[in-house]
């Protein structure tokens, strides 16, 4: 079958990204299309084979769909490719130089991997009296981005870069985060070979419709299924296409007003009234046809 990467010529990393043999590189996959690319595409520069200073971490929330899972799996089995599952597991009761090493971590694979949402509990735990929501992402914080820097910290490593799936039409996204890590050069920086490629949307789903696998998942359940950060229309179709999918977000929505929080992570009466909307069918006026998500993990 065609691979739509091999119009990149050998060197294509080298001349488009910054590539340094004595520096180490952290893949950040997020277990979606454009960041199992760009991993083809790193693979494919170097013959099929990272070179050591490539490192690849999974960091599963627990609330991914199982569908993501087996894709991860798929793409370290069909690749050849060792993938680091990583999970959140909790906060160290001192900081340790960095604020990243606060965390604490396991080390998961495809079947012991969370799918009843633990590390996402623990997230709610690690902040009593307090829940993550749109304006304070520290979900993504702590399970995402500490979870995978702690990793590396724990091995030794010091510096290195940070290779992330963002795309062309992703630039916004880029432009953030390197904000947060420009202002202090002693931190991992972030860079995003995708950009420097010139590939968008369309060059990642005209790559997927090429390979002889995809990631099989229902649409608008990429991320974790229920996520707030998704548009309000997108939430309900994803919660009404897949019956019992909300319940569990309801009651993380409990659990963090159990704890202490002021408020739900979900705005607009939390997931409670989402689930309300659903099971009474009070959305009919929307347009659940042709829906956006706004989910920027």
């Amino acid at each position: 079958m065609q691979d739509s990467l091999a119009a990149y010529s050998t060197g294509f990393v080298r001349r488009k990204m910054v590539y340094r043999p004595e520096e180490t590189y952290l893949i950040s996959f997020s277990g979606g299309r454009s960041s199992a690319m760009l991993l083809k595409l790193l693979l494919n520069e170097f013959d099929g084979t990272l070179p050591e200073n490539f490192i690849v971490t999974f960091a599963n929330t627990g609330k991914e769909h199982p569908g993501t899972l087996d894709f991860v799996h798929q793409c370290e089995e069909r690749w050849d490719v060792p993938i680091h599952w990583l999970e959140f597991a909790g906060l160290h009761d001192k900081l340790v130089n960095k604020d990243e090493r606060m965390v604490r971590y396991n080390v998961v694979n495809h079947e012991t991997a969370s799918r009843e949402g633990e590390p996402w509990l623990r997230t709610i735990e690690a902040l009593p009296g307090y829940a993550p929501r749109r304006a304070a992402r520290m979900c993504t914080y702590y399970m995402k981005v500490s979870t995978m820097w702690s990793f590396m910290f724990d091995m030794g490593i010091e510096q290195f870069t940070n290779l992330v799936g963002y795309r062309l039409d992703e630039m916004g996204r880029l432009h953030r985060s390197k904000m947060k890590c420009g202002a202090d050069p002693t931190r991992p920086q972030v860079e995003a070979p995708l950009v420097h490629a010139g590939i968008d949307k369309a060059g990642v789903m005209k790559f997927w419709q090429d390979q002889d696998f995809d990631l099989d998942i229902p649409e608008g359940c990429g991320n974790c299924d229920l996520c707030f950060l998704k548009g309000r229309k997108q939430l309900i179709r994803v919660a009404y296409d897949n019956p019992g999918i909300i319940d569990w977000w309801v009651k993380a929505d409990e659990y963090a007003i159990e704890l202490g929080a002021t408020r739900p992570m979900l705005p607009d009466g939390g997931y409670a009234n989402l689930k309300h909307q659903v099971d009474e069918n009070l959305f009919e006026h929307e347009d659940v046809t042709s829906l956006e998500c706004f989910c920027t993990d």
